[in-house]
């Protein structure tokens, strides 16, 4: 039987994950009805990555999948919602992060004369590595919405199959937009693979955040670009090193535009899509229909790739990486 009969809890629940699950079922373990407080969109501008968050509709949708009848979603415009103005509450299920505005909303409930409402703190979900998750981690590229943590996919060298790499071009068809044009308007970060698609961003002026380039196109010599390299790395065709990922990562962070790859970097669109955060737009070309392809970075996506990546590393050598 349950303690209460309504409880609250409130946040913004983007990208709903495996700690606002164990948030919402410590709230329902507790209360026989619980009323949810849902951030609007306007309540968002403060949050890092902000505009990555999900509308407030779909976030919604999602919250609604995991309530039972009796519960109810309410817009929250301000940190306190429906908790200082109605008696029906009874208990409030926060975080440690939350838990001080417990207080505050308890001070306010108290000069409306309203009995103060019971705090339970649910504990955080955490990943392997003992940090939190986060929809600011997922937004930002870290970790997916069960915990996984992307940079431990390139631990070690990955071979892919004929198979492996059959597979990887049709996720590219699926997931891809064939662009004629490059769109002024720019999502987020751009990354680009391979050198006809970094000539044609430098020929026309549109900014990118960093490229990889190996020197060649569909496997023959294409004139070396007249930049200076960043960095230089060595990846035989065929494989992802596991240095990929480090330099990928402070590529991201200093800026650095142009990687050379000693080697192939065909298969960089896979670390550039995992590693890369929600909003940024990783671009190369199509060699046999010779197009300029853009996957929009989603966690939807990430997700898809996450599976084609674990078959290549079963295939590779029966081991499962991946949780």
């Amino acid at each position: 039987m349950a303690l209460f009969k309504t409880v609250a809890i409130g946040g913004t629940f983007d990208h709903l994950h495996k700690g606002h699950r164990l948030l919402i079922q410590s709230a329902m373990s507790l209360g026989e009805r619980i009323v949810v407080g849902l951030t609007t969109d306007e309540m968002i501008q403060d949050k890092s990555f902000f505009q990555q968050i999900q509308d407030f509709s779909v976030r919604e949708r999602h919250l609604r999948k995991l309530l039972r009848h009796q519960d109810s979603v309410v817009p929250l415009h301000d940190h306190y919602g429906p908790t200082i103005l109605q008696e029906i509450f009874d208990a409030i299920v926060v975080t440690q992060h939350t838990y001080p505005i417990t207080n505050v909303i308890n001070q306010l409930r108290a000069q409306r004369s309203l009995a103060p409402l019971h705090v339970h703190v649910a504990p955080f979900e955490l990943d392997h590595k003992g940090e939190i998750i986060s929809s600011t981690r997922i937004r930002k590229g870290e970790i997916d919405q069960e915990g996984l943590i992307f940079t431990e996919s390139f631990s070690q060298t990955i071979i892919f199959s004929e198979d492996d790499k059959d597979r990887i071009r049709a996720f590219g068809q699926q997931f891809g937009h064939v662009i004629e044009r490059i769109p002024d308007h720019q999502f987020g970060s751009r990354i680009l693979i391979g050198d006809v698609t970094t000539k044609r961003f430098l020929a026309e002026k549109y900014p990118f955040s960093f490229a990889f380039v190996d020197g060649k196109t569909q496997r023959l010599s294409f004139p070396l670009l007249p930049y200076s390299y960043a960095s230089i790395l060595h990846n035989p065709a065929g494989t992802i090193q596991p240095e990929v990922c480090g330099i990928f990562m402070r590529s991201a962070t200093t800026g650095s535009r142009l990687i050379f790859v000693e080697g192939e970097e065909d298969l960089f669109a896979v670390p550039a899509v995992l590693l890369s955060p929600i909003g940024t737009e990783v671009y190369f070309g199509d060699p046999i229909e010779d197009n300029l392809i853009r996957i929009l970075v989603t966690a939807e996506i990430k997700s898809e790739l996450c599976k084609i990546l674990q078959i290549a590393k079963l295939n590779q050598d029966g081991v499962q990486y991946l949780p």
